[in-house]
């Protein structure tokens, strides 16, 4: 494994290092480096709120020495496995101990992101303790590089004045939104992503008739069939918002998957 300049000996531990979602791997890559590879269970374009845990996914857990999770309010279907892992595999909450309240999807504020490649790091670091000062310096660099991104993506929200009214199909920005000052009109979807009521579809269908919503942000999946019924006829902006990384590739890195958010978000709120 790769930690700066650095190489694991022979007599060093190789580590299989596994991540439930995609952000999690991005994070947890430029924390050990380019040359230790890390695993992601879930595809990107899978929801983990209602995920099924196959029988393959079942036999990377076991495999794994170190499991990153956020914690049983994202990813409930991980919790009935833990205690049938093997007890050598490490599963590591990354919720604990951070701002939990609210919203889940702590990855979408970057300095909380910051935070869990940290907390990626004292983790590693336990367990392969020749590398704990080339991890922990890893996850500096990346929280430096993070403060840089934040502040640049604070200047231009700032720009925007008057924000257009949006929707979000998914309430799953909503550590992104405080952190820039935004807020969403409404979201047809809560934060654990079940299915709008027939009254809430109806708030939302009065919103878009009173012209108070001019853009529509939705993930890179094919949108729901209510909000396709929803948007037809209407002429509204829509911005591909990839909370998941789908379309962001592994090497391109953190700060690029909040670069690629914020230019969305933007296109969208433009008055």
């Amino acid at each position: 494994m790769l930690l700066l300049s650095g190489r694991l000996c022979a007599s060093e531990p190789q580590l299989r290092v596994l991540t439930t979602i995609k952000p999690l791997q991005m994070i947890a890559a430029e924390i050990v480096g380019d040359a230790q590879q890390v695993d992601v269970l879930l595809d990107p374009r899978m929801s983990p709120h209602d995920y099924q845990l196959r029988p393959s996914d079942r036999s990377k857990l076991e495999r794994a020495d170190v499991v990153f999770w956020l914690g049983p309010a994202l990813e409930t279907f991980l919790q009935p496995v833990l205690s049938s892992l093997p007890p050598r595999t490490k599963v590591i909450p990354l919720q604990a101990g951070t701002a939990v309240t609210g919203d889940p999807h702590l990855w979408m504020d970057p300095l909380l992101a910051a935070a869990i490649g940290h907390k990626m790091a004292d983790a590693l670091g336990v367990l392969v303790p020749t590398y704990s000062a080339a991890l922990h310096a890893n996850a500096a660099r990346l929280e430096q590089s993070l403060i840089v991104e934040d502040k640049l993506l604070r200047q231009q929200f700032e720009e925007i004045k008057s924000p257009a009214g949006y929707l979000v199909a998914h309430d799953a920005y909503s550590r992104f939104e405080a952190r820039y000052g935004l807020n969403h009109l409404a979201a047809l979807t809560d934060i654990a992503d079940l299915p709008p009521s027939a009254r809430h579809i109806e708030q939302i269908d009065s919103l878009l008739k009173a012209g108070k919503i001019s853009c529509v942000m939705r993930e890179p999946v094919a949108p729901p069939r209510v909000l396709t019924t929803l948007l037809k006829g209407r002429q509204l902006r829509v911005a591909i918002i990839d909370s998941m990384a789908a379309k962001v590739p592994l090497r391109a890195g953190v700060v690029e998957f909040y670069r690629q958010i914020g230019a969305s978000m933007l296109a969208c709120l433009e008055p």
